[in-house]
């Protein structure tokens, strides 16, 4: 009687096998893996972006002529770890899909059962027997897990853009974390950034403004000599002026990177959204790829910018 235990089990789990699988069968595996490993794997460019938000504030506080206290700077300071934490509650979600797409869910006792006919002595049943049926075991397992995760992915990612008003996601919570990643960007680490030229100028004005003196030496020579030296002391400001508001330029063009590189990432997931509903595998290859390509460039760029 024992004996018909496993064999229940084992027709359970082989028609658990088709309910489980539905119409995302076709989802890629590997190409999701692919996606998600790329986009999770950007947490060090991201931080660099977001603790800039208080490094800005202590670089301009360096261009003021009265004693700064850095506590001035605390806000920004509060304000780029809360900017790292969403960043990383973004790449937590992406992450979490390649997880899925690789861990192994439930399966109804038959991987016990396959390793369990592996290790019973064969008795009256041939050595080739027992392996086929090991075999026949493990591909069945191999569809339930594979069958899981398809199913998982498809319906995390599909509500990842579903509207959710309860927890204020209108266009879903994958796009509402984005355009708040973006808004702070754009807007809140723009402006700090803009205040750090607009110190830069304050500065720089009054020290050129010191070394273009004029100076009232006792003879012409004198007068020469002293007025070149006077150039050349405004010549060297300028362009350590210039120099600053080159790295402040430089972090510009990085939020236009990071926001193109958050855009990338919705545009990639809604296609493999897009894609699983159309039961279209082979796109869902495509779009890693693609994703790859362009995300590691902007990347990049935005590395370019902390060096």
């Amino acid at each position: 009687m024992n004996a018909r235990v496993p064999a229940a089990a084992l027709i359970v789990a082989f028609f658990a096998i088709p309910l489980a699988t539905g119409c995302n069968q076709s989802l890629n595996l590997a190409a999701v893996q692919t996606f998600t490993t790329q986009a999770a794997a950007s947490k060090e460019t991201f931080d660099a972006v977001s603790e800039d938000f208080y490094d800005s504030c202590l670089r301009a506080s360096q261009y003021t002529t009265a004693a700064f206290d850095v506590s001035a700077c605390d806000q920004h300071q509060q304000a780029a770890k809360l900017w790292q934490v969403a960043n990383a509650e973004l790449l937590s979600y992406v992450a979490s899909l390649g997880a899925l797409a690789t861990d192994k869910q439930t399966d109804f006792g038959l991987s016990n059962l396959t390793a369990a006919v592996g290790a019973l002595p064969s008795g009256k049943i041939s050595a080739a027997q027992q392996a086929a049926i090991a075999g026949a075991g493990k591909g069945l397992l191999s569809g339930i897990f594979a069958a899981q995760r398809r199913d998982a992915l498809a319906a995390v990612m599909s509500n990842a853009e579903r509207p959710d008003a309860a927890d204020g996601c209108p266009n879903g919570c994958l796009k509402a974390l984005v355009d708040q990643l973006t808004q702070i960007a754009q807007a809140d680490y723009f402006a700090v950034l803009k205040n750090e030229d607009n110190q830069i100028d304050v500065f720089y004005v009054t020290k050129i403004s010191l070394a273009e003196a004029p100076l009232k030496p006792s003879a012409s020579q004198q007068l020469n000599v002293l007025v070149s030296v006077g150039q050349l002391l405004a010549l060297g400001q300028h362009a350590n002026q210039d120099a600053a508001h080159q790295n402040v330029t430089a972090k510009r063009a990085a939020i236009k990177q990071y926001v193109a590189a958050l855009n990338q990432i919705v545009i990639a997931h809604h296609s493999v959204v897009k894609a699983i509903q159309e039961n279209s595998p082979e796109q869902i290859v495509g779009i890693a790829s693609e994703f790859v390509a362009t995300y590691s460039a902007q990347l990049s760029a935005i590395r370019k910018a902390f060096k």
